[in-house]
């Protein structure tokens, strides 16, 4: 059995007021910049998670039966497969992407230039796939799991949201407490000082 044993002069104790900002500091211009451009980087980081955040519309009362094919191989990441359909023939068709759970996609044997059918809105200015099959018109994809993937998806992004909404409010206060606020203060008593 291995015995470590820490030589107690070599601990570095960090106190915790250090990392912290004391909340008489002042900030330079340099921490300023370098704040509100992590600032902007959060608010850019949170548009983008925004913009993936899908809406589901309400089940149409009238669903047509489209032709589509897989024009992208399916692509995998650690939880999440994306299915990448051309939705339609013709000059109107369209690119749609279903976002899916890994688990449930890895089954289905799906491949680049694989022939499909959809359900979809009988308006087609309303982009959403109800149901996947295949060209035997076998059921492939439910509905209940195309909104089940879609609802995890949008509250993955809620979370991240007011994770980041919390930090860019952080970084805020921040420049407001010690780049702006404490320097006014710093300003108008060296100004008594003078007056004294």
């Amino acid at each position: 059995m291995l015995n470590v044993v820490f030589d107690r002069r070599l601990e570095v104790r960090v106190p915790a007021k250090n990392l912290y900002a004391n909340p008489g500091y002042v900030t330079g211009v340099g921490e300023n910049v370098s704040l509100l451009f992590l600032f902007f980087v959060l608010v850019l980081v949170s548009v983008l998670v925004y913009g993936k955040i899908q809406e589901i519309p309400p089940l149409p009362e009238r669903l047509v039966r489209e032709s589509a094919y897989l024009y992208k191989d399916v692509s995998h990441s650690r939880n999440d497969s994306f299915l990448y359909l051309r939705v339609g023939l013709n000059d109107d068709a369209y690119n749609y992407i279903i976002e899916a759970s890994a688990s449930d996609i890895q089954n289905l044997d799906l491949r680049k230039g694989q022939k499909l059918w959809v359900a979809v809105d009988s308006d087609r200015a309303k982009r959403f796939v109800w149901w996947v099959y295949d060209v035997d018109t076998h059921l492939l994809v439910s509905r209940e799991d195309i909104l089940s993937w879609i609802k995890r998806s949008n509250n993955e992004c809620y979370f991240l949201l007011v994770w980041l909404s919390v930090l860019s409010s952080c970084f805020l206060f921040v420049i407001f407490r010690n780049g702006i606020w404490n320097r006014v203060v710093a300003k108008r008593r060296v100004h008594e000082n003078r007056t004294d």
